[in-house]
């Protein structure tokens, strides 16, 4: 292929670009002003026109029939009704242009362009409209429509109501703003927010028949792309300016677009209100705004105008004329983000100062239903601004509170009332932010109904809320109302906070209210989970209402005016109730506080004035009420103070005082008070503390009584003071009586005061009033607590006067600890004591004593004291030969004869015991009569020779009988120890029988075993013949020595006795080694050993031989070795008798008191050294002859051996206590019984063993070598 040129290439260029703009210009229809009018009729389509629902007007659609990619309208002026409605018939005919292009890229443009139709409907890619561009539909709606008032003259309605028309010259039309008929403003629901056509295809609806008064009509757009918007969107609703005919409502404008951009402007506003005449009367009312509906994805920049305003007047007028003025119309706006939808609806009116609630009157209505009964609010809706001069009419606005943070913002000049026949307001969202008014139209004024709202958190900023009832609730967050919000309710209001409640500014009750005490009383509740700040206003109105606050934490309250009754229950308490130093004055009301008060209860109950309940601590200041209840572990007053003074009982209570000629007496309570004088009569008696004061007799001059105050509290700080005096009297009245103070406390501290003093007594020139008695001040101490660090007054004084002053009134401490007395529960000094809880301390009695201070009683005197003065610290003790008998003796007296006192503070004289005598009275001791001499009584005078000794003892101590036992006698009746014992079984013959017999048994049981068993040949395993028992009885065995060599470790491996019995066998025990030797005495060669174990050896084998050999002489008269030990073992056991009978009771005392002269510590000792060897050998010893057992045996040896410890003991014993036994028992414990019994065991064990001939014996002890050869054959005896 050829290249092409350069300048070939160009002129392709040129070509293309042309083509492409030819193309462009051939898909884009331009409408300018050369445009013919059937040019335009050619590119548009219309249907066939239909009637606008029941409102005799009809419409058609025209719609732009080029489907092109765009369309330009420039420079000329586009109107619809004029250019498609040919034949003007009796109905109207309302013409809407819709434009459809290509959604992909069509896009519409207007260039110093205008359309003007009764609707207008646009669909297209892109939409642009120049500064000089407008799409104006205004004041082509209806003529009438759903929103005009055909029985009240104002202008229509739509989004908002519109304006009152006035006129001077019809009686039908009112003449000014006063004369209006107010419950024409409220109207039914037209239309939604979403501007959709219904039945009257979103049409404005008009003021009159004028077609200048018709309504706004009804723009759009429906754009995929942007939306360049810098002309107008208009739907203004129209007016007549030269006639006093009402205003149509606005439009409405619908636009929906991806993207908005531009600087222009989009209205629905309702038609002026026209002008009045020259008299600055009549007009025609302003219609209402219109709808709105703004659905973009982006959000809408703040350069375009958005506005649905109610139609005003064009020029400023007369302010009478503010009825006259329409209703802002609704805005919606929607953002719409991928699945998320946000929309705010906005009600917003021209701005200006708020509006006064009386010229509130017609707003823009928000109702639960849309005439379709849909919901009007979309459930997607997340906000709703009421802003401007806007008046919101809706009694239910309830938006979502899920996961979207919904909200409500009533700006300053805004307002919100409740809708026609509704007595209730209800909003709900997360935030509900407040600024504006909020309440009823000034229709319903005289029933105010009901404002609940709802929400997260709830912001009251400058808010005024009017309502009879108020019920505010911020579920989540908390609740606030600052100091110019106003809240005026008729009947209750309730405010809960799920965290903190503020709540300031001002709090009033209509004028209206105060005087119908037909209803009950108003209140006000106010909650919260966390820290409640209260800070009202003063107001004057609020002395009829009930408060009550309560808070999980701490609530913190400044309350200036006075109120009804107020109670705050919270962990923490802050009350302060006066400003500037003053105090909080409640109202009084003698009906409710003159009566017995529950002061027994807990904090829970009474019905008090104040009651002030905290759970950690309450701090009070600048209070004044008539009944005051304060409880909390810890509670401080301060500033002022608590005060009921004066506020109790007026000329009524149980002490009231009767009058005499003018003049009464003072009223009484804890002090009686004071009469008439001259008269003398006419005081008040006292009464019962549960009581406030008494007022006294006089109805404007009697002076009223103190009020009541009730605390419970650990520890009360009082730095300021509790007062409750009584008032005092005028023109001869008496004084009132003091209050009652009663305080339940612990501790009391601080450098205040408690007052309860009576009230002062008027005179008269003839006669003088009394003066009110005291009250009373009853402080209930805790366990352990006092009034100790309170370092105050207390005035309980009657109220003076020129006749009778009052009598003082009464203090009292209760449950004061042990020592204390007063009100104060003080410790009482030394010398005193409070006998009663609520006692004062008391100097003690003659014949009491108080030692220390702080005690509750006196004590009295022991027995053997006296004191013969009051307020003594200590009593004295009676003197020698003196006593006294009882307690609390004022003195002492002097022992008759015959009795003594040896010691001083002696409590009754002791009579002379038998063998003395006391020939005087008073005497400090009794002489004893000699030895051998008593007196036959106590208190004798003269002393007798004894007769009454036994036959071995003699007397041994002056002035009685008693003796002393010879050596080796004990008892009363000085027999031996034996004699002692034996005397409960016959005496010495019964214990020989007991003796025989049990030796008898022991020998015969013995008997009965050996004859019973086999004899000792048949034990022999390997069945001896009769040859065989002979020759070993002819031929006896042999001994043999058979000496071992010493072993020297570690070569030696085997050890053995070096004694064996000839007669049996066992193998030489070579291959046993040494450690594995079984012996229980070392029996190692004695070359082995040191010359210290040698000797020991020796000494000890003595005693207890390592074997014994077994010889011919030890087999014969085998019968007589088991008899003979069985009496070994007889006699050891009558041994160890006979020494714990010796050792039992050692006499070394009197023998005529009881266990005096008998000591045990003998044989205590021996029986503790080793009990069981003492009873314990012996019966092993039988246990061995009768069980015929080797291993007995051999730990009998063994045990024997270790009864030489009880040997040793008992010569101890012997030596020591050898003054008082007999040496017989020094023989017997010197002994050999148990050597002699271990030497004869021996011989009886290894004459045993040699009658078993399973076994070999080679002595006492034996080795594992030994036990394995036990069960081979014996050998032969071996040849002598």
């Amino acid at each position: 292929m050829r290249r092409c040129s350069r300048w070939s290439r160009l002129a392709l260029l040129v070509v293309v670009a042309a083509w492409a703009a030819f193309e462009q210009a051939a898909a884009t229809i331009v409408i300018g002003p050369s445009t013919s009018p059937d040019a335009l009729r050619a590119l548009f389509h219309c249907a066939s026109r239909q009637w606008i629902g029941r409102y005799n007007e009809l419409y058609q659609e025209c719609v732009f029939a080029n489907a092109s990619e765009s369309l330009l309208i420039a420079n000329t002026t586009i109107d619809a009704t004029a250019l498609f409605v040919q034949d003007h018939g009796p109905f109207a005919v309302h013409i809407e242009l819709g434009i459809q292009l290509n959604r992909t890229s069509g896009a519409l443009r207007l260039e110093n362009a205008t359309l003007l139709a009764s609707a207008v409907f646009i669909d297209a890619t892109n939409v642009s409209l120049d500064a000089a561009s407008a799409i104006n539909t205004t004041a082509n709606g209806l003529r009438f429509g759903p929103g005009y008032s055909s029985y009240v003259p104002m202008g229509s309605a739509y989004g908002g109501l519109g304006g009152y028309t006035l006129s001077h010259a019809s009686f039908a039309v009112p003449g000014s703003c006063d004369d209006i008929d107010r419950d024409g403003a409220y109207t039914k629901p037209i239309g939604d927010l979403f501007g959709h056509v219904m039945d009257f295809r979103g049409y404005g609806s008009g003021g009159s028949e004028a077609d200048s008064t018709r309504g706004g009509g009804r723009i759009a757009l429906n754009v995929s792309a942007t939306l360049q918007l810098d002309g107008r969107l208009l739907a203004d609703g129209g007016f007549d300016a030269t006639a006093s005919t009402s205003s149509g409502a606005g439009g409405t404008v619908v636009v929906q677009a991806s993207a908005m951009r531009g600087s222009g402007a989009i209205h629905a506003v309702g038609g002026q209100a026209t002008a009045p005449d020259s008299s600055g009367r009549g007009g025609g009312g302003g219609g209402g705004g219109g709808r709105i509906f703004l659905q973009v994805a982006t959000a809408l920049p703040p350069t375009i105008d958005v506005a649905a305003f109610g139609g005003r007047h064009a020029s400023p007028v007369d302010d009478n004329l503010w009825c006259q003025e329409g209703s802002a119309g609704t805005i919606l706006f929607v953002t719409q983000r991928d699945t998320t939808v946000d929309g705010q609806l906005v009600i917003k009116e021209r701005d200006g100062p708020p509006k006064p609630p009386s010229r509130l009157l017609v707003g823009t209505p928000l109702f639960y239903w849309t005439s379709r009964r849909e919901h009007m609010l979309p459930p997607w809706l997340t906000s709703i601004l009421v802003a401007g001069q806007s008046l919101l009419i809706a009694s239910t606005v309830l938006l979502e509170r899920g996961t979207v943070k919904t909200s409500i913002l009533l700006e300053a000049s805004a307002a919100w009332a409740n809708a026609a026949n509704n007595s209730t307001l209800h909003g709900s969202a997360a935030n509900i932010t407040l600024h504006g008014y909020v309440g009823p139209l000034p229709v319903r004024a005289y029933e105010r109904g009901r404002v609940v709202l709802t929400a997260g958190d709830l912001v009251l900023g400058g808010a005024v809320i009017d309502a009879a009832q108020l019920e505010l609730r911020a579920d989540v967050g908390s609740v606030s109302a600052d100091d110019d919000c106003t809240l005026r309710f008729d009947d209750r209001v309730f405010v809960a906070s799920a965290t903190d409640l503020d709540v300031r500014g001002a709090v009033e009750l209509p004028p209206s209210h105060h005087k119908q005490r037909w209803r009950r009383a108003p209140s006000i509740v106010l909650e919260s989970q966390r820290h409640a700040h209260v800070a009202w206003q003063p107001s004057l109105s609020l002395a009829s209402v009930d408060v009550a606050v309560r808070a999980a934490n701490q609530s913190a309250l400044t309350i200036h005016g006075p109120l009804r009754r107020l109670r705050v229950d919270a962990a923490t308490i802050v009350f302060a109730g006066g400003a500037n130093g003053s105090s909080t004055v409640f109202p009084h009301e003698s009906r409710d506080v003159c009566r017995s008060w529950p002061v027994s209860d807990d904090c829970s109950v009474g019905d008090y004035q104040l009651a002030l309940v905290a759970t950690t601590s309450l701090v009070v200041a600048d209070v004044h009420a008539s009944s005051v209840l304060l409880c909390a572990p810890n509670v401080h007053v301060g500033g002022s103070g608590v005060s009921a003074d004066g506020l109790g009982c007026k000329e009524d209570g149980p002490g009231v005082s009767t009058e005499l000629d003018g003049a009464s007496g003072g009223a009484g309570h804890g002090g009686r008070g004071g009469n008439v004088e001259p008269g003398d009569r006419g005081g008040g008696a006292t009464c019962d503390a549960s009581w406030p004061g008494s007022g006294a007799a006089g109805e404007s001059t009697g002076g009223l009584g103190g009020g009541l105050v009730l605390l419970r509290a650990t520890t009360l700080a009082l730095d300021s003071r509790l007062s409750v005096r009584g008032g005092n009297g005028t023109a001869g009245g008496g004084g009132g009586a003091g209050g009652s103070l009663l305080l339940f406390l612990k501790e009391l501290q601080g450098k205040g005061s408690l007052d309860v003093s009576g009230g002062a007594g008027s005179s008269t020139p003839e006669r003088h009033g009394g003066g009110g008695g005291g009250g009373v001040v009853r402080i209930a101490y805790a366990p352990d607590g006092s009034g100790q660090k309170y370092l105050g007054t207390v005035n309980v004084g009657g109220g003076s006067s020129a006749g009778q002053t009052g009598y003082d009134g009464i203090t009292a401490g209760l449950n004061c600890v042990a020592g204390c007395g007063g009100v104060f529960c003080a410790p009482c000094a030394a010398g005193q004591a409070s006998a009663v809880a609520n006692g004062t301390c008391e100097p003690c009695a003659m014949g009491t004593f108080s030692p220390n201070p702080g005690s509750t009683a006196c004590t009295d005197c022991a027995p053997g004291s006296f004191n013969p003065t009051i307020g003594s610290t200590a009593c004295f003790a009676c003197a020698k030969g003196q006593f006294a008998a009882d307690a609390a003796a004022t003195a002492c007296a002097a022992c008759p004869p015959g009795s003594m006192s040896p010691e001083k503070g002696t409590v009754h004289c002791t009579l002379c015991p038998i063998g003395s005598t006391a020939p005087r009275a008073g005497s400090a001791n009794c002489e004893l009569c000699d030895v051998g001499h008593t007196t036959p009584a106590v208190c004798s005078l003269a002393c007798v020779p004894c007769d009454s000794k036994p036959y071995h003892a003699s007397y041994n101590q002056n002035g009685t009988c008693h003796y002393m036992c010879e050596k080796g006698r004990v008892g009363l009746k000085c027999l031996t120890p034996f004699e002692q014992l034996v005397a409960p079984i016959g005496g010495p013959l019964g214990f020989v029988l007991l003796c025989l017999g049990s030796i008898g048994l022991i020998f015969a049981g013995y008997g009965m075993l050996s004859y019973r068993g086999p004899p000792a040949s048949r034990r022999l395993k390997h069945g001896m013949g009769r040859r065989d028992k002979l020759v070993l009885v002819l031929r006896p065995p042999t001994v043999l020595a058979v000496p071992t060599p010493p072993a020297s470790p570690p070569a030696a491996d085997a050890s053995m006795s070096s004694i064996r019995y000839a007669a049996l066998f066992a193998p030489e025990p070579k291959a046993v080694a040494l450690e594995e030797a079984v012996g229980l005495i070392d029996d190692a060669p004695a070359m082995t050993q040191p010359t210290w174990r040698q000797q020991l050896r020796r000494t000890l084998d003595s005693i207890a031989p390592t074997h014994v050999a077994v010889t011919p002489d030890l087999l014969r008269c085998a019968w007589g070795r088991p008899l003979s030990f069985l009496a070994l073992l007889v006699a050891d056991f009558l041994l160890w008798f006979w020494l714990a009978l010796q050792f039992f009771c050692i006499q070394v005392g009197d023998p005529t008191l009881h266990e005096a002269g008998c000591s045990h510590a003998a044989l205590v000792l021996v029986l503790s050294v080793m009990p069981l060897a003492v009873l314990g050998a012996p019966l092993l010893g039988l246990a061995f002859v009768f069980g015929k057992r080797s291993s007995v045996g051999r730990l009998f040896v063994l045990w024997t051996a270790t009864c030489y410890w009880n040997a040793a003991t008992a010569f101890c014993c012997g030596v020591y206590y050898s003054a008082y036994l007999g040496d017989s028992v020094l023989g017997l414990s010197l002994a050999c019984v148990k050597w002699l019994e271990g030497r004869w065991a021996l011989r009886f064990l290894a004459q045993f063993e040699s009658d078993r001939s399973g076994r070999g014996w080679a002595g006492l002890f034996t080795t594992r070598d030994y036990y394995d050869c036990a069960d081979r054959p014996l050998g032969r005896w071996l040849a002598t």
